[in-house]
This record gives structure tokens, sequence and C-alpha cells, in this order.
């Protein structure tokens, strides 16, 4: 137990000497009005980059050092084949006309359902037993990732394969709030689709794209009216899928996140992907910097089971 005293002392040690440094280097990475933490140390804004990317995580973010890490590799082979998972049941999904607010964090965009056309509808949420006992999930947040290539975007990989993109639905139980969510086994349950490039524009992805112009640079955000369904933006074909205990794929990684991703793809064409590209990390008034390729490295499985669904 003394070891253990002692390195968790050595790593904040050397979390605070990082900060030191980086601050005198690289001032603009620190933001002195967020990183101030309950127990006296100084915290450091993550990035995607080599300085404080996901390499670093585990040091500045204890909970990056677990051992239910998300994104794994998805192998079909390796996966057991689990026909009492049954189809997750997918509520409030084709609702029409809603408005969502669109933000972009500098980390990914995320979209939020933040109003219903009368009369309003019930909101959209995700049911399935083997998620938890209260197995009621209400959707929290849509966000995207993506890569500066085609060959590589996607967080999750499917039999050695990488994809362009990849969208995550973030659900909460619906009992709690996000903050007790995100500190209570499996409070999160999270629907991951994998988005390819075809030949055409995908009009559920539209409104979207076509937004992303009005949140160009970090902390901006919009409103926009969607008039398709929440439903389209996920595969066509959702009948198989993989599930797997794991956990958030950005800081601080709470291993609470009940997984299911979709193997067959989204589709939306080269522009629509473009739109993504073309993404800022950086604030209105600083010089601007691509938010491009923001994505986690499949993390090590650590003997867990990874289960698959519809697969024949």
């Amino acid at each position: 137990m003394d070891r253990v005293l002692i390195l968790i002392h050595f790593f904040m040690f050397v979390k605070t000497l990082l900060a030191v440094v980086i601050s005198r280097s690289h001032p603009s990475l620190l933001k002195t009005n967020e990183f101030q933490t309950s127990d006296g140390y100084v915290a450091l804004e993550w990035n995607y980059e080599k300085n404080l990317g996901p390499r670093f995580w585990p040091f500045l973010y204890p909970g990056c050092a677990g051992i239910s890490q998300s994104p794994v590799a998805l192998r079909t082979v390796d996966a057991v084949s689990d026909p009492s998972l049954g189809p997750v049941e997918l509520f409030g999904y084709n609702n029409r006309y809603l408005t969502m607010k669109g933000f972009n964090n500098g980390h990914v965009v995320k979209f939020q359902v933040i109003a219903h056309a009368p009369p309003r509808p019930k909101p959209a949420r995700l049911q399935n037993s083997r998620y938890a006992v209260d197995n009621s999930y209400h959707l929290a947040e849509i966000h995207i990732h993506w890569g500066n290539a085609n060959n590589r975007g996607s967080e999750h990989s499917l039999d050695g394969r990488y994809f362009p993109a990849e969208i995550h639905f973030v659900h909460k139980l619906s009992r709690l709030s996000m903050d007790q969510a995100l500190n209570t086994p499996k409070g999160l349950a999270v629907l991951g689709a994998f988005i390819g490039i075809g030949q055409t524009d995908n009009p559920a992805y539209e409104p979207i794209t076509a937004s992303l112009a009005g949140i160009m640079y970090k902390n901006m955000s919009n409103s926009l009216p969607f008039r398709e369904t929440l439903r389209k933006l996920l595969p066509q074909d959702v009948s198989q899928f993989f599930r797997y205990d794991g956990s958030l794929t950005t800081p601080t990684c709470n291993e609470v996140v009940v997984w299911t991703v979709y193997k067959n793809p989204v589709w939306i064409s080269m522009r629509q992907m473009s739109s993504f590209r073309r993404l800022m990390k950086t604030y209105q008034n600083e010089p601007p910097q691509p938010l491009r390729d923001n994505f986690r490295p499949v993390q090590p499985i650590n003997g867990r089971q990874i289960y698959k669904y519809g697969f024949h």
C-alpha cells in the first residue's frame, strides 16, 4: 500500500512539473481559470497532439490508465455470439422536426436535442435488458470523431479496418443526472456507428454538415432545425452489432460505458466529410489550427469478452 501511495504522489508531482514546463514553453495550452483541481495540483487541457495526446492521458488523468478502456479493436472471429442480447430497442428516434444545438469544444463537435415541434413527443431513448437492471437510457448527446485521411478516423476498428469517421450516440441512465451517470457502473450506453464515404450526399446528415460553418471555431455554438429523424443518422442495417463494457474515449476516461458498435457503416459523401475537416480547434482570435484526427487509438482488451449479435 505504501508503494502505491508513493507512486501516486510521484505521478502527481510529474503532472505538476509538466504543467509548469508546458505553461512556460506553450502558455496557450493552459487555461488558468479551468485547471486548478481540488487536490491543489495544476491540470492540463488534453488534446490529440504529441505534447498532451492520448499516450500522456494516463499520467494526467488516472482513469485513462484503467483496464477496461475504449475504443478497442473489434474482431468478428474473436467475438462471442450471444443471441440473448436481442436487438436494441430505440424509442423516439423517429421523431421529426427537432431543434438541435451544435457545439465545437475544440475536441469534437457535439449535438443535443433541445426542442421538439408540438405536440411534444417523448425524448429519444434506448432500452435493452442486458444493459442494466434499470435499463432505460435517455439520449444526452451526439458527437463525431474523424480523421484527416479516409483510411483512419474511426475510434474502433473492425477486423483490422478503420473508417473515415465514427458517430457516437451517448445515452445516460434515465434516473440519473449526467454527473451521477459518469460515476455509476453501466451509467452510460453509447451507440457507435462507423461512417464511410459513398458516392452521394446523405440527406439526414445534410442539416448537420450545413450547420458546421456556424461553429467553425472553438466554443462556438448554434441551433439548427433538424427535419430528418435521428434514426436516419444510424446505419440502414442495424441488425448486427458488437457489445462490450468499456469507457469514455476522452478524459477522464470513466469506465462506465456499455458499448454497442454496429457492424455496418452509415454513408456520407466526400463533400459532407470535408465539412468536418474544415473545422478549427482554436478560438476565432487565434492562429487557425484544423480540428482533425480527433480519435483515441485502440486500447488493450485485457481479457474482456466482446460479444456479437446478428452474425450468421
